[in-house]
């Protein structure tokens, strides 16, 4: 089973709920064990495969933004520990869950997270929508330069500072990866269905997010060429055929109401 952290970070709810009781029904892990992580350990880790999740060294914020496939920036209140209190995750899935794939095993593996936060940290939530500035991904004057590939293609997916290649991604999971480079909402307006082979590449500047939010890193100004090479802005017009602009819209929270730090297994 292929588990992915790209989140589709731009869910659009106008309702309230409070999460964080476990129901009989409720899908959970059938073996769990969560202990503090090593001091002296370095980096943090995250593998999903075979009905299994390990989360080493990770914090109860890693973990909340994972079950409940968000960004950073969608993730509010919390204990003053939940960003720096850190500990190793093991968990096993029982044998009918193994047999899920793609979406439907994602689905059942962030409902399992959930469940086991709520038991072991005791982690109750509630979502909110707000009205907050962003971004919208559209398709720029000249159209896509973008390559469909069959929907049942191996998917694989690489993002780093100043680079991204995907296999098999749709323009949702595209926005969502922006939306995690910039650390700002970044909605699809593309109206292109289907998964893409694309690669990205750019040269990273720290406040390219504002510069492209605000709509002042046009090519040829002093924000572009004082670069080496072109803006994200700049690269996805020219090697994608895609634009980012300004917009401000819907984006659902998640708010931390009550969290404790987990007893001993």
């Amino acid at each position: 089973m292929r588990f992915s952290t790209l989140a589709c970070g731009l869910l659009f709810f106008t309702s309230l709920s409070v999460l964080g009781q476990v129901s009989a029904s409720s899908p959970v892990f059938e073996v769990a064990s969560v202990k503090p992580a090593d001091p002296a350990a370095r980096g943090s880790r995250t593998n999903a495969n075979q009905g299994r999740l390990t989360m080493d060294n990770v914090t109860l914020k890693q973990c909340i933004l994972m079950a409940y496939h968000i960004q950073g920036h969608q993730l509010s209140g919390g204990p003053p520990w939940f960003d720096t209190a850190r500990y190793d995750i093991s968990a096993k899935m029982d044998a009918s869950a193994e047999q899920l794939v793609g979406p439907a095993a994602r689905t059942r593996m962030e409902t399992m997270l959930q469940n086991l936060l709520a038991d072991r940290f005791k982690l109750v939530v509630h979502r909110e929508s707000k009205q907050v500035a962003g971004s919208a991904l559209m398709v720029a004057k000249n159209g896509p330069k973008l390559k469909r590939v069959q929907d049942d293609d191996q998917t694989s997916t690489s993002a780093g500072r100043g680079k991204v290649t995907a296999r098999r991604i749709s323009m949702l999971e595209f926005a969502t990866l922006l939306s995690r480079l910039l650390d700002r909402p970044v909605r699809d307006m593309t109206g292109l269905a289907g998964v893409f082979e694309l690669t990205l590449e750019w040269t990273p500047d720290d406040n390219q997010g504002n510069l492209i939010a605000s709509g002042n890193a046009k090519p040829g100004t002093l924000a572009e060429n004082r670069l080496v090479g072109p803006t994200i802005f700049t690269a996805l017009q020219e090697q994608l055929g895609l634009k980012l602009e300004s917009q401000k819209g819907p984006v659902e929270f998640v708010v931390v109401d009550h969290a404790e730090k987990p007893s001993s297994n």
